[in-house]
């Protein structure tokens, strides 16, 4: 499909039968093409379809909305459709307008209002879709060597995606998009994503289950990224019904389904009281990750340490949001922080709970955490995540007890052990389930801390 859409002279992206607003709308971006393609601020770009329409700005916005609120717009092989294919127009009924006039004038009239606060502005995912695919389709065709010039107007965050079209990057900004073939939410990225020379292709083939194509997936990033930065995007957003189905691990994202935030965690600048992102933690040099794939069983096994266990956990974050008037200081300094993003509705707390440690240190969690589930850190590993422990139940008229994850213990355990090599030598493994990712105050910018808890009692954690 890529070599098709690059061989196009132009491609026409049919949205569906028009409407009396639909029509007005780009018949209003037809007759301002040229005053948007010369703005220079987003207002300029706001008036000139004001004018060009006869309609109020919330007039426009609303029809804008039921544009990209369209079936078209949530299926994941637009993507390469519209990034690859050299001259794009997006038409509705009789009506259409090219694709760089089309983007700049919706995003121009769905761009929230400027904010003092981080973490504003989040929600307008039909916007924030159609302006991703905007810069998304410019990187690529950078890569390619057609530079294009930038809008005159200040289009704010663009160009960090000449940066950011890497598989990873591109499999969790575009997960959770329908396809019918759970296989497709990586074939159709993959294929487009940037990765250095040396890196060989993914391996793209209908005959391995979405289960295998996802754990395949991990791996490769595994291997070529050197962190574990994927396993971020594991856990807490699966479809337990689905995954069960489907047969994907705890430890493989399910990229069917979609995620309430695409980043790290948000930590406190030291000496400030403004919250900054981080981003994936460097590797120690001393200190590779250590890991083993095992498809036949789905396992991925890393060499870790455990730093401690969960004692208690909030109902829903709501419990520690302050009541309105309130001027109770909070107990310590990283519940504020929470608090603060509470108080903003931020993604990052979307389904996570305020816990408490054995060590009586706080921490945010997957909202599907349990009293008793372990905080680890991985050898090479950055960030803490949660797991759980396995367990063994006995199987009726089999009269042995049977590994809850379907193998039994004793045909593993070498095989783990071969595979994870030198490193694992002598280590006990852990059975156990993958939960998520674990925000742990006071360890998450300060990487000795991390260090620290690495190369003491280390064991083998073979996640199912």
């Amino acid at each position: 499909m890529r070599s098709i859409y690059a061989a196009s002279r132009s491609t026409t992206v049919f949205l569906g039968e028009a409407t009396a607003g639909s029509d007005a709308l780009l018949q209003a971006i037809e007759s301002s093409s040229p005053s948007i393609l010369t703005a220079t601020t987003k207002a300029a770009v706001v008036n000139s379809l004001v004018s060009n329409s006869g309609m109020r700005k919330h007039e426009l916005i609303e029809q804008a909305f039921k544009i990209l609120w369209r079936p078209y717009w949530v299926r994941i092989w637009i993507f390469q459709e519209i990034v690859v294919s050299p001259n794009p127009w997006i038409q509705c009924g009789n009506m259409k307008v090219p694709w760089d006039t089309f983007c700049q004038a919706i995003i121009a009239l769905l761009a929230p209002e400027p904010k003092a606060i981080f973490g504003s502005g989040y929600g307008n995912e039909a916007r924030q879709r159609l302006e991703d695919m905007y810069w998304e389709r410019r990187a690529y065709r950078l890569s390619q060597g057609i530079s294009e010039p930038l809008p005159r107007w200040d289009m704010s965050g663009g160009r960090e995606f000449e940066g950011r079209m890497g598989l990873l990057d591109l499999l969790v900004g575009k997960r959770g998009l329908e396809a019918s073939d759970g296989r497709d939410m990586v074939f159709a990225i993959s294929g487009i994503a940037r990765k250095p020379k040396k890196w060989e292709d993914l391996s793209i083939t209908y005959e391995k289950s979405p289960a295998r194509v996802y754990m395949d997936t991990v791996k490769y990033l595994l291997d070529h990224n050197k962190t574990y930065e994927v396993l971020s995007h594991a856990g807490q957003s699966q479809d337990p019904s689905r995954q069960h189905l489907s047969k994907i691990p705890s430890w493989a994202p399910d990229w069917r389904v979609r995620s309430e935030y695409k980043h790290k965690i948000v930590d406190r600048k030291p000496g400030t009281n403004l919250l900054r992102w981080i981003p994936p933690s460097p590797t120690s040099s001393s200190s590779k990750p250590q890991y083993a794939y095992l498809p036949s069983h789905s396992i991925l096994a890393c060499l870790g340490t455990t730093y401690s266990a969960i004692q208690s956990i909030s109902p829903d974050t709501s419990s520690i949001k302050p009541s309105p008037g309130s001027t109770s200081p909070s107990p310590s300094l990283f519940p504020s922080k929470i608090t603060n993003l509470i108080s903003r509705s931020h993604p990052l707390v979307y389904k996570r709970r305020l816990a408490r440690t054995s060590t009586e240190v706080w921490a945010l969690v997957p909202f599907d955490a349990e009293v008793g589930d372990l905080i680890v850190v991985f050898r090479g590993g950055g960030v803490f995540v949660l797991r759980r422990k396995g367990k063994e139940e006995w199987k009726k008229g089999v009269g042995w007890r049977e590994w809850m994850f379907g193998a039994r213990r004793e045909d593993v355990v070498e095989e783990i052990r071969m595979a994870i090599g030198a490193a694992g030598r002598g280590k006990v493994i852990e059975h156990c389930r993958f939960v998520g990712e674990c925000f742990v105050d006071g360890l998450m910018h300060k990487f000795s801390h991390v260090d620290e808890a690495q190369g003491t009692n280390e064991v083998i954690f073979a996640m199912h």
